[in-house]
């Protein structure tokens, strides 16, 4: 594949086929040969002007949180479950982990969020690198939807079912 580079150091594009060098160079742009067969945006130019190479872009992998919950799975359909009474209370706990699921010390605030019942505290922040809140079970029949994110991390859902 080719990538279209202009005078400037930016891959414009890519073709597949033959190249005009000539419209190219009248442009300001050049053309350079690469196996990679990535799009523009997963690649870029090293070495311009003097020895331009096409090298794919570096993936940044964010670290990622963890969500869990102290509330069991007593109806055996995969999912914790809480009675639906308005009382019933479990502990959700986020973990902050590196792509390799190493636990991270990090001190960040956690938002969490819920489609159904109460949580203790919306923003919690991590102390080495776990927090914990807890979730009331409203008195509806319905799954809840739990989310916790924070800048700079994957976030972590869950799911509990609020039952009669």
């Amino acid at each position: 594949m080719y990538y279209i580079v202009n005078s400037r150091g930016e891959v414009l594009g890519t073709a597949t086929g033959a190249v005009n060098t000539e419209d190219l160079t009248r442009s300001g742009s050049i053309a350079l040969y690469s196996d990679l067969n990535l799009p523009p945006s997963e690649v870029k130019l090293t070495g311009f002007p003097d020895k331009p190479q096409i090298v794919e872009h570096p993936k940044t992998i964010q670290p990622v949180l963890k969500l869990s919950t102290t509330a069991q799975d007593n109806d055996g359909d995969g999912t914790p479950d809480l009675k639906a009474d308005g009382r019933s209370t479990t502990t959700l706990t986020v973990t902050a982990q590196n792509p390799a699921g190493e636990k991270i010390e990090a001190a960040v605030p956690i938002i969490f969020r819920t489609t159904a019942g109460r949580l203790a505290a919306r923003t919690v922040t991590l102390e080495y690198g776990t927090a914990s809140v807890k979730f009331t079970a409203g008195r509806e029949t319905i799954l809840a939807h739990i989310t916790a994110s924070a800048v700079g991390f994957d976030s972590a859902d869950l799911a509990i079912e609020l039952i009669p």
